[in-house]
Order: C-alpha cells, then sequence, then structure tokens
C-alpha cells in the first residue's frame, strides 16, 4: 500500500467509528459481526474472561 491509500483507509476508518458511536445499535451490529458480542449483547467464549484493571475501565 502507498502513503496515500494508508492515509485514505485511515481517514474512513476514522469516520466509520464516529458513525458508529452516534448510533448504539450499528456499534452492536459491528461488534456482533466482529464476533465480540453475540446476538443477545453477550460476549463470546473468546473475551467472556477477559480481566481489566480498573484504573483502565
Amino acid at each position: 500500500m502507498t502513503d496515500k491509500e494508508v492515509d485514505r483507509l485511515i481517514k474512513e476508518m476514522k469516520a466509520y467509528t464516529k458513525e458508529l458511536f452516534k448510533d448504539k445499535e450499528k456499534s452492536k451490529d459491528f461488534l456482533v459481526r466482529a464476533g465480540i458480542f453475540t446476538k443477545k449483547g453477550n460476549l463470546t467464549k473468546p473475551y467472556k474472561h477477559l480481566c481489566i484493571p480498573q484504573e483502565q475501565g
């Protein structure tokens, strides 16, 4: 990839991120398609037992 292509891709990803932050349903759908959440909104097996320290959460 060229630098221009990388820059364009980064801009597109930032725009998509902003779009997801605005719409709860779109963000949930994204997380389901990514395999992080189930359709019911629970974490999938690989993510269930991750421990995040309180300072970061």
